[in-house]
């Protein structure tokens, strides 16, 4: 008698495509991210700019990028929301200092390797023009550490949309 045992070992392909959709996944995550911390510096600047006696100092430029600087700017120590400044403008440049990354995930051409582990590996290639040259940017994420970069992006900015959302109430009264 001759029992017919079925496969359960996933095939390459499938191993492949699970792979490429977590990376997916992982990229559209940290995108949203981006997305709720710019959100939250965006109308940070705009509530802080109808401020009658301190507008004066708040830039609001057009480029998401360039919020954050003017965020940070408006957030000096000595400046008129200094009482606010030392705890917001950490918490601006942190999330600053990942602007690199954001701009590779929204930007970047993708290319998903998978290891025989079944772990990914995402290469992101940007190309860009910096003083009128073409220059080209290449970042590579692995599955972990893309899993430890976008907990640290939650993180950082539900510390700086709080923050920013107590500012705001705190000058609405």
């Amino acid at each position: 008698m001759n029992i017919a045992i079925a496969s359960t070992t996933p095939s390459l392909a499938d191993i492949h495509t699970a792979a490429i959709t977590r990376s997916n996944a992982w990229r559209g995550q940290c995108l949203h991210i981006f997305a709720r911390a710019e959100t939250a510096v965006t109308e940070a600047l705009a509530t802080l700019a109808t401020l009658p006696d301190r507008s004066m100092s708040v830039r609001l430029p057009h480029l998401v990028g360039q919020r954050f600087e003017a965020l940070a700017d408006v957030m000096e120590l000595d400046g008129a929301f200094a009482a606010d400044a030392a705890i917001i403008r950490p918490l601006v440049m942190e999330l600053k200092e990942q602007m690199r990354l954001r701009a590779a995930l929204a930007h970047g051409v993708g290319q998903v390797t998978v290891d025989r582990m079944g772990r990914w590996t995402m290469i992101l290639r940007v190309t860009g023009l910096k003083a009128g040259q073409l220059c080209h940017d290449v970042s590579i994420v692995e599955e972990r550490e893309g899993e430890a970069i976008r907990n640290e992006l939650h993180h950082a900015m539900q510390r700086l949309c709080c923050r920013i959302g107590k500012l705001q109430v705190d000058l609405a009264r």
